[in-house]
């Protein structure tokens, strides 16, 4: 793995691992994530008790704004 990696041991010592200081970004993300969850769960039960073709996408006839993708 040493020479894979391209690393150099010094006599003696073996390869250590350090603790990465936590980034701000991960935090944020550690909290988006059980709220886009608990979204999802909401979407899923409203999908179940609405009548069909109330959640279809592509369905944009009804719609006041419609975001097109190109």
């Amino acid at each position: 793995l040493s020479e894979k990696l391209l690393l150099k041991r010094k006599a003696g010592r073996s390869l250590q691992t350090e603790r990465v200081p936590r980034s701000s970004v991960l935090e944020q993300l550690q909290s988006f994530l059980p709220q886009m969850a608990e979204a999802n769960e909401k979407l899923k039960h409203q999908m179940e008790e609405a009548p069909a073709g109330s959640f279809d996408i592509e369905s944009v006839e009804k719609a006041e704004r419609v975001i097109e993708m190109v």
